[in-house]
């Protein structure tokens, strides 16, 4: 074997000596070259009779093959110029490998010259063959191209016929590739050289790099659409974008680069394309992504063929006809996974449009249960207002014995909603009503007052409208209720700024009152000492006078400090709710309480595994008030048996009460209407009891634990509170 990088005559080859020429076992594939390569072949009949021999390489896609023949004395027999850029009709046999026959007489022998230069990969590997195995060689590889082409024929159609049915562009892509992959084997196998375009010659070696490049493009957007990439895996959607840029900017760049440039070209960008979307299918498969797995599995058999097409070329594995023509099997294997995958995906889209079938129907079932049963009216009706549907809860509404009464005797624009003409034109001018207090009147006359939601919808060509409505009388009598709330809120907000300004306002006074006498005799004392009159008596006097009168400053501010003070505790403590154990919670505040002495009897009845979802600073404040009230309100000093009990309990509701009970004086029975306002309390006058403590309670029930309180005086006194909170049922049970 010789090679040079640059055009070498037949006279200089012969004229080379046997040391510039490479022995080898085999010739091999030695990739993208631009030289030429010659073989010499020496070939001897030891047999009696003459023998026929075929020559015939096992690659077809060389653009020039040269066979030269020559007998034992070096004389030239014969010449012939072969390749896929040579018109057909020069081919001495029938075969799209450049083959030769040569005729050796007993003991001749001859020695043959090749000449290989091709701007494809060059496959050095030659053949002897005899007629018979050469025709049986031709014979198998028909019949094989015949059924791949078959096959992949079947497959493209097939899925074309799916693809204008179902107007599903991975069907689409899918049989773009299959026929850009038909038509790119036809091109490197020689088949579309031998059997179509032998005419064309050059044809063939433009067909290589167009068809090789425009295979990426089906290759990316195939499983693109097939995978759903876009909406699965967005995060990989730049790699198909890129790639795809890619293929298109090297398509347009075939006519600058030229033809081997660009064999080139593609194959390199092919070996990392093909790897690049083997490593993609495998992370999609790792995502889950459906259909990624056969997809994965697809592309990983086609590598796996033109790996193994590679290998026979390199000589490591046996070169025979399954492994010259791997790489095609693959491709056919590749496309009959992926046809099952467009199969499977068929199957999952009408499993899915059943599945949407049978969930329409039971929604539609659904529906019509939640427009029976709803508790508000629904209503379906024509643009002109005749009814169309009505449900029972607005049937009762109007006042009607039944739903076939109401649709023949209601019109929805004379009879039923008032004010129709307004909604009708915003209905038709933005398709939707929402929340439009409106009157509606009954089957007797009566008018009452209701929500009303409205929305236009066209079906088998006419508008209809339908219609939620709400009976709201409810509601406006519970507004009602709401601002008589807000009067009394306002009310108690008035008495809190009278009862702050009659409490600061004794002491705020003796404070001026003293302030102004303190100004008085620091004038005298001042006065004097001008004259030159102020006395040691005098003086005396004036200090005692202001230490006097700072003390009682001094006690006044204190007592506007503590009123202040308990005014900022009447506002109401929210700490971050927690899962707590309540009983603990209520046996520390009992039991560390500074006045709660061993006269007192304390009784908790709570159960010791009750953890509820509450405020446990809303808790301590509301102990902390009711022990305080029962010691400075509630016991008598000369009372013997004193007794604090709290139960705790879960109601039958699902509610929680809370009992606090002492059995001290009670409260007075003219009190008891107004003991949550601000400043009723029984010691009127003390800075430490301003008549703020129930009125907080009642704040923190309302506000924080959104419960109800009340209390009682039957015996002694006694405060509830009712309130809802989550508990830990798994406690409680164990």
């Amino acid at each position: 074997m010789f090679y040079s990088a640059q055009p070498v005559s037949l006279d200089a080859i012969m004229q080379m000596d046997s040391g510039s020429w490479k022995t080898v076992s085999q010739f091999g594939n030695h990739g993208f070259r631009q030289g030429e390569y010659w073989l010499r072949l020496l070939i001897h009949n030891e047999n009696t009779a003459p023998v026929t021999k075929i020559i015939s390489t096992t690659y077809p896609s060389h653009d020039q093959v040269d066979f030269y023949v020559f007998d034992q004395q070096q004389t030239l027999l014969q010449t012939w110029q072969l390749g896929d850029t040579r018109p057909l009709k020069d081919v001495p046999l029938m075969d799209k490998h450049p083959a030769i026959e040569v005729q050796l007489n007993s003991q001749q022998s001859q020695t043959i010259l090749v000449r290989v230069q091709s701007d494809n990969a060059l496959v050095l590997n030659v053949d002897v063959l005899s007629p018979q195995e050469h025709q049986s060689r031709v014979h198998y590889q028909g019949i094989f191209s015949g059924l791949i082409y078959g096959i992949l024929l079947v497959m493209a159609l097939y899925n074309f016929g799916l693809a204008v049915s179902m107007r599903d562009k991975a069907y689409y892509f899918y049989v773009f590739y299959v026929v850009t992959f038909i038509g790119f084997i036809l091109t490197l196998s020689g088949d579309g050289y031998f059997y179509l375009w032998g005419d064309f010659p050059q044809l063939n070696r433009l067909l290589i790099p167009l068809l090789a490049g425009t295979l990426i493009i089906p290759s990316l957007l195939f499983p693109y659409y097939l995978l759903n990439v876009a909406e699965r895996a967005p995060q990989v959607v730049w790699f198909y974008r890129i790639t795809a840029v890619i293929a298109l900017v090297y398509l347009c760049l075939i006519p600058v680069m030229g033809i081997a440039t660009s064999i080139v070209v593609v194959n390199s960008l092919s070996s990392v394309l093909s790897l690049s979307m083997l490593l993609m299918g495998i992370y999609l498969s790792v995502l889950k992504i459906p259909f990624a797995r056969i997809y994965t599995l697809a592309w990983f058999i086609l590598l796996l063929g033109l790996s193994v097409l590679s290998l026979s070329s390199l000589g490591v594995i046996e070169n025979n006809l399954l492994t010259r023509n791997a790489g095609l099997l693959g491709g056919v294997i590749e496309a009959i996974i992926l046809s099952l995958a467009l199969a499977q995906r068929i199957a999952q889209e009408r499993n899915e449009k059943l599945s949407a079938v049978n969930d329409a129907v039971r929604n539609r079932k659904l529906f019509q249960e939640l427009f029976d049963q709803a508790p508000i009216g629904i209503v379906r009706f024509h643009l002109n207002g005749k009814l169309v549907a009505i449900n029972p809860a607005l049937v009762k509404m109007l006042g009607f014995k039944s739903p076939e009464v109401a649709i023949e005797h209601a019109d929805v624009q004379s009879n039923v909603l008032t004010d129709h003409a307004a909604v009708k034109q915003q209905l038709l001018l933005f398709g939707k009503v929402l929340d439009r207090e409106m009157a509606l009147k009954r089957a007797d006359g009566e008018v009452i007052p209701c929500s009303v939601s409205l929305h236009l919808y066209t079906e088998n060509n006419n508008q209809y409208i339908e219609a939620y409505i709400t009976d709201v009388s409810e509601r406006i009598e519970a507004q009602q209720v709401r601002d008589l709330m807000e009067q009394e809120r306002l009310t108690s907000m008035e008495q809190l700024v009278t009862g702050v300004a009659h409490e600061v306002n004794t002491p705020l006074g003796v404070n001026i009152t003293s302030m102004s006498h303190i100004k008085e005799i620091l004038d005298e004392v001042d006065n004097e000492m001008q004259q030159r009159s102020l006395t040691r008596d005098k003086f005396q006097s004036f200090i005692a006078d202001s230490q006097q009168l700072v003390k009682i400053v001094e006690h006044n501010l204190q007592k506007i400090s503590n009123l202040v003070r308990r005014f900022k505790l009447v506002s109401v403590g929210q700490t971050d709710k927690v899962m707590m154990n309540l009983r603990q919670h209520l046996d520390l505040s009992l039991h560390s309480h500074l006045f709660i002495g061993h006269d007192i009897e304390v009784v908790l009845n709570c159960a010791n595994n009750i953890s509820l979802e509450t405020y446990p600073a809303a808790w301590d404040i509301i102990m902390e008030q009711l022990i305080e009230n029962s010691i400075v309100h509630g016991f008598n000093e000369q009372q013997i048996q004193k007794k604090i009990t709290v139960d705790v309990q879960r109601l039958d509701s699902g509610e929680w009460s809370f009992e606090y009970q002492d059995n001290g004086r009670g409260i007075a029975p003219d009190m008891l209407n107004r003991v949550f306002d601000p400043f009723v309390t029984t010691k009127r006058g003390s800075s430490d009891h301003a008549g703020l403590g129930l009125y907080r309670i009642y704040n923190i029930v309302h506000r924080v634990l959104e419960g109800e309180v009340e209390v009682t005086s039957e015996r002694g006194f006694q405060l509830r509170i009712t309130f809802a909170a989550n508990w830990d049922r798994t406690q409680a049970q164990a």
